[in-house]
């Protein structure tokens, strides 16, 4: 016994320290475990029901019982056999179990004849056994093959090091998202995240530190995401992100979580667009790789928004079906650009502007107000414009002042006067003296008598104006008059031409009339420190432009990177 022990010790049976075999080989030893013990068992049944007959039969009864000890050890030890004692367990199994199959058939075996062909029941009985054995090994091994190819599929489009889907996962991913979206008419956005200075990383402090940097974030960025939404490693540090049925903003909030978890105290930039319900996934993705290296550019850190698609706008019928979509489901979000004092550089205030979303996101946003000014949706776009600006601007305290544009026939228009808009406050509670409307010259002052009244009317509970564009447009000096606006903001061309000029006559006038009216007068499209410093010389109070702040999604307190900016 003690012998025996130490023999199946040498051949690995009862051994986990020798090489065991590989996962290959433990298939093989339990179809050969199957084999035996199917062959050893009908044996049995063979020797018991049909041979019948009287006699010594131990030599069967040992073989059977090797048989089937073979395919015991063989599928019980399949994970820790060497590869000496699967040959040896195959020779045993084998010779056992043939020789016990041979053995059965004995003379007294009550013969059959079929075609002139001798069968004994014993034969009848092994073939029906081997085609069942065969049946249940070949059902095996259709659901192991199965099982391998699903195995390799994952594998082809798994990233081996983040755990995350590849490039090849991501190619294949988008297009059938982009197809589902157009079926069902959902939203989708694309983000593409970029980990900030990653060869500095990984050059300081080593491969392996990079590519756990690697492994933390993409594990982080998973665990912030829904389990219906997709990321995969799109190439070295970068990461493509598909957010699933979820408008622009959402989206901008989903990816700013995702960049506030970057670990190991690293930081990322990040690119996003939404689809514009025709470009390809290919469009789609280079929108939002566009709109991070406009994040970089502007110093990292941060999540920039493609504003809208290189498609132009579509034109006729259209069009007005895509304004009537964007007022009925409300597909405005508000982006807000700073308005600074000229002389220190401090935030006075914010100016919201109009950013639509869905199928209108690859309309320029004059095109979208023009549209629907001629198709007669210019009110109700206007209202949703409101509703947006206030909504986005609780970030910006209750005390900031909010510059928020106003269409003059809405204004005029005697169905929509001043308790609307102080409902409108009242319900995202903000007072009327923190809100400056800015008149927009998209259309022309008929009636200045109404036009002062209804202005009039505003200022009873608060509210101040602003004339918006001064010296771009066709605004009459007899408008100006009767506005008697708190606020002048003067155009970026007469702004350029005050630079590049000197003082033009009708910028002149407005310094006149600002002065002795009272008004601050507001530089737009300043670009340039050596702008805002000629502008405060020339006795501008207020300024706005990419100088001083792009427009931005979330305000945040300090010039720092961070935050939201909308790529231009």
């Amino acid at each position: 016994m003690r012998f025996l022990w130490q023999v199946l010790r040498h051949f690995g049976v009862l051994n986990r320290r020798v090489v065991l075999v590989t996962p290959g080989y433990a298939q093989l030893a339990r179809g050969l475990a199957w084999l035996f013990g199917a062959g050893s068992l009908f044996s049995a049944a063979a020797l018991v029901l049909v041979a019948g007959h009287p006699g010594d039969h131990r030599r069967e009864l040992v073989l059977i019982g090797a048989g089937l000890a073979s395919a015991a050890l063989l599928g019980w030890r399949a994970n820790h056999l060497s590869r000496w004692a699967l040959r040896a367990l195959t020779i045993a199994g084998t010779g056992a179990t043939t020789t016990a199959i041979y053995l059965t058939e004995g003379p007294a075996a009550a013969p059959m004849t079929t075609n002139s062909i001798q069968l004994t029941r014993t034969h009848w009985l092994l073939t029906v056994g081997t085609f069942l054995i065969g049946g249940v090994l070949i059902q095996r091994l259709v659901h192991q093959l199965r099982d391998y190819m699903n195995r390799l599929e994952v594998l082809a489009r798994t990233d081996p090091l983040t755990g995350v889907a590849n490039r090849r996962g991501w190619d294949e991913e988008l297009p059938r998202e982009i197809i589902r979206c157009r079926r069902d008419g959902r939203s989708v956005c694309v983000a593409i995240l970029d980990i900030d200075h990653f060869k500095v990383f990984n050059d300081a402090r080593g491969h392996q530190e990079g590519d756990a940097l690697l492994k933390r974030s993409a594990s982080g960025w998973r665990g912030q995401l829904r389990d219906s939404d997709f990321i995969a490693r799109y190439g070295g540090e970068e990461f493509a992100i598909i957010v699933r049925n979820c408008d622009l903003p959402d989206g901008i909030l989903v990816i700013e979580r995702l960049r506030e978890v970057t670990t190991d105290g690293q930081t990322c930039s990040a690119g996003i667009a939404i689809w514009d319900g025709e470009e390809t996934p290919e469009e789609l993705v280079s929108r939002a790789d566009d709109a991070l290296y406009e994040a970089k550019r502007q110093g990292r850190d941060r999540v920039i928004a493609a504003e809208w698609s290189r498609r132009p706008g579509r034109s006729g019928a259209s069009s007005t079906a895509t304004i009537r979509a964007v007022v009925d489901g409300a597909a405005i979000l508000s982006a807000y650009q700073p308005v600074v004092r000229v002389a220190d550089g401090s935030v006075f205030g914010y100016e919201a502007l109009a950013r639509p979303t869905g199928a209108a996101v690859s309309m320029p946003v004059d095109r979208l107000f023009d549209t629907a000014q001629r198709s007669g949706l210019g009110r109700e776009l206007d209202w949703v414009c409101r509703r947006a600006a206030l909504k986005g601007a609780s970030q910006l305290g209750a005390g900031s002042v909010l510059f928020v544009n106003v269409g003059l026939a809405v204004l005029l228009d005697t169905m929509h006067d001043v308790d609307q808009m102080l409902m409108l406050l009242d319900y995202h509670r903000r007072s009327p003296e923190s809100v400056v409307l800015e008149i927009t010259e998209r259309e022309v002052v008929r009636d200045h008598s109404h036009f002062a009244g209804v202005l009039a009317s505003y200022r009873e509970h608060g509210f101040r104006f602003a004339l918006d564009d001064v010296g771009d447009g066709h605004l009459a000096l007899e408008t100006l008059d009767a506005a008697s606006p708190e606020f002048i903001k003067v155009g970026p061309r007469l702004v350029r031409e005050a630079v590049t000029q000197g003082s033009p006559a009708v910028l002149r006038a407005l310094l006149a009339f600002a002065e002795a009216s009272g008004a601050a007068l507001v530089a737009e499209g300043v670009e340039d420190a050596a702008t805002a410093a000629h502008l405060g010389e020339l006795g501008f109070d207020l300024a706005q432009g990419y100088h001083f702040g792009r427009p931005v999604w979330k305000v945040v307190s300090e010039p720092a990177p961070g935050g939201v900016a909308l790529a231009t």
